[in-house]
């Protein structure tokens, strides 16, 4: 089991570029470029999960269920208004063709006025969330993370260049200094107060190397300035992917408000835990392969027969990946949450193994979306979800009322199956490919994938 989880760990950032590149059928520069992208966001993506779960490990033995929990309704309230606020103004950047320099001043105008404005909301509303999830704990937790709001407002808008020029070395370097500050801080925290100010105190301090790292990796010097007609044609694009982004957070947060509400704190830090942990393997290789996809699928937009072939190697090496960690991570979860967290957290373990599947249901969207996203048709990313939190809403009461936390993880599988389906008829309109021509060429790949990856280990052993 140990040698099968050290896999799950090991692979990403050791082979899964070389795979990629095999799979894509090509020796192009678009090609070999998009591998050695995925060779360092998968090495950052790594690095960023496992110190994550190492955070968590350390905290859980030290801080209670109810810690968490009030942390995480502090957390909810502040990327509630992140989510809702977001202008997509980045994600316009990255599709945009051309030379974008002329519309950064005006984004990180607009970045900051949003930071400020969202801090100053944070602030004035926290003790009525105090009241609302009866936890007047929470209120000084919101207010202090009000900071967080302000420092994100700081970060440099060149770092869009990262990704349209696929530099994901800079991009590893920058998420590898959040993450060492976060962990780092974490456990000095810890050591000094032994309650939730280690949690405040390690997302303060990794917000703040995040930012200045963005000027190290993406040097620039800031600008203010102000051109309504560039922000209203960013915000063309902009608005779907706002719109997305409402609704993505609306169904990955709406369990934990109702987690909160209806269950209580206690309940919210133990789902909240469990949910990090059962996403960090699945997610890992999907955000390696979608932060690299999106620059490069964009690239492609233009010829529907070249990202209809990409789309379906990328498609078909998730689903194999993911469907192996999530065998592993299901079949680990006693171990893990024993020895991981403590015994005090060991009825989680039922929790643990249905949002590993539910992990892995959403792993199956991540190129998908960014297809969407590619050639211009964000308002299908934004129906995929709202069919996702719909079926969500109708289902959670029932499915909490009959097993309780466990019933909430089931509520979020059903309704991320049904945007699954929904995701496929996107798909079929857009590169013309029925769930039919996924499953034949995920039939034809997958013992291609395996062969690709066993030979891959071998070579390293």
């Amino acid at each position: 089991m140990i040698e099968s989880l050290a896999l799950i760990w090991s692979l990403p950032h050791k082979h899964v570029a070389e795979i990629l590149q095999r799979l894509l059928g090509s020796n192009g520069t678009l090609t070999a470029r998009i591998a050695k992208g995925t060779f360092w966001v998968s090495l950052a993506q790594a690095g960023n999960q496992a110190s994550a779960f190492v955070r968590i490990a350390i905290l859980a033995h030290l801080l209670g269920p109810a810690d968490f929990g009030i942390f995480g309704v502090a957390l909810l309230v502040i990327n509630t208004l992140s989510a809702l606020t977001e202008p997509g103004l980045q994600t316009a950047l990255i599709q945009r063709q051309g030379n974008i320099n002329q519309f950064l001043s005006v984004a990180f105008t607009f970045q900051i006025i949003r930071s400020v404005v969202l801090a100053a909301t944070v602030l004035a509303c926290a003790p009525l969330v105090g009241r609302l999830f009866d936890t007047p704990n929470a209120v000084p937790v919101i207010q202090v993370l009000s900071m967080v709001l302000l420092i994100q407002g700081l970060v440099s808008s060149k770092t869009v260049f990262l990704h349209r020029d696929l530099n994901f070395r800079r991009f590893f370097l920058w998420n590898f200094g959040e993450a060492v500050a976060g962990l780092a801080s974490a456990v000095l925290f810890a050591v000094l107060f032994g309650d939730i100010r280690a949690l405040v105190g390690s997302l303060l301090c990794a917000t703040t190397v995040r930012v200045i790292g963005s000027y190290i990796v993406a040097p620039w010097r800031p600008r203010l300035g102000w051109n309504h007609k560039q922000l209203i044609e960013l915000g063309r694009f902009g608005r779907w992917v706002n719109a997305t982004n409402i609704v993505v957070f609306a169904s990955m947060q709406a369990d934990n408000a109702f987690v909160g509400k209806v269950l209580g704190p206690a309940a919210l830090g133990i789902y909240q835990v469990v949910f990090g942990i059962s996403q960090l393997a699945a997610e890992q290789i999907s955000h390696v392969v979608s932060t690299v996809a999106f620059p490069s699928l964009s690239t492609m937009a233009n010829d529907i027969g070249r990202l209809r072939a990409t789309y379906l190697r990328l498609f078909a090496t998730l689903v194999v990946f993911n469907a192996f960690v999530t065998v592993v991570l299901f079949s680990a979860a006693e171990p893990l949450i024993r020895y991981g967290l403590g015994a005090q957290w060991i009825g989680a373990v039922s929790v643990l193994r249905i949002l590993v599947f539910a992990g892995f249901l959403r792993s199956l969207a991540a190129v998908g979306g960014y297809v969407f996203y590619a050639v211009g048709t964000p308002h299908l990313n934004f129906r995929m979800n709202l069919w996702r939190i719909g079926a969500f809403a109708v289902v959670v009461y029932p499915c909490s009322q009959i097993w309780g936390v466990s019933g909430v993880a089931v509520a979020v599988s059903i309704s991320l199956a049904i945007a699954f389906l929904v995701y496929l008829a996107g798909i079929d309109r857009v590169l013309g490919l029925s769930p039919r021509d996924h499953l034949r060429f995920l039939v034809h790949s997958s013992l291609q994938i395996i062969t690709q990856t066993l030979r891959a280990k071998g070579r390293s052993c």
